[in-house]
């Protein structure tokens, strides 16, 4: 068991590894440059000389990536380009919300998917038993972007049931769970 682990371990480290790795080329290799951004339209050449250098963006692109996931695997995420804050502060800021729709998500497929899952066991074989089926099976098919647009579309502009954007007010967690249905449909 514990070479079972160690191996699940391994194989998630380094899955981890090739996805910050594809990710950070994948955006290297984007149209536009960051440098400019940061700098704004009337940068100098030597300001966005000296900018990269600073960042390491001077260097070959394997150095560039090796550099990264180390400062990842350290804690160090950079900083946000516009906000110039660091992004490990900003994912820290919006974990609880991410936590929120986790729980919500989780409680809604559960609370469905158990009922149905049980309903499916007492009646096999049924013609209820295989629609349940088919609407479990086209529910995980689709992508969750997919539902989400269509949610929105129905629920938030034809409807106005649910909102499109936001968190809910502060301390109205009725406003607050109002806010959340729409997501954790989604996902």
């Amino acid at each position: 068991m514990l070479r079972f682990c160690l191996r699940r371990i391994a194989i998630g480290f380094v899955i981890i590894v090739l996805a910050i790795s594809t990710i950070y080329i994948l955006v290297q290799a984007a149209p536009g440059d960051p440098i400019t951004v940061m700098l704004g339209p009337r940068a100098t050449p030597e300001m966005v000389a000296a900018l990269e250098a600073r960042l390491g963006l001077d260097q070959a692109m394997p150095v560039q990536v090796f550099n990264f996931l180390i400062g990842v695997f350290q804690g160090d995420l950079g900083v946000d380009i516009k906000t110039r804050r660091l992004v490990a502060d900003e994912v820290l800021e919006q974990l609880p919300h991410t936590l929120n729709l986790i729980l919500a998500s989780v409680l809604l497929a559960a609370g469905l998917g158990i009922p149905l899952g049980c309903f499916s066991a007492i009646y096999r074989n049924s013609f209820a038993d295989r629609l349940v089926g088919i609407l479990s099976v086209s529910v995980i098919a689709v992508p969750s972007l997919i539902i989400a647009i269509y949610g929105m579309i129905l629920f938030a502009v034809h409807l106005r049931w649910l909102p499109a954007i936001g968190l809910g007010d502060r301390g109205d967690i009725l406003d607050q769970l109002h806010h959340l249905i729409m997501p954790a449909i989604a996902v």
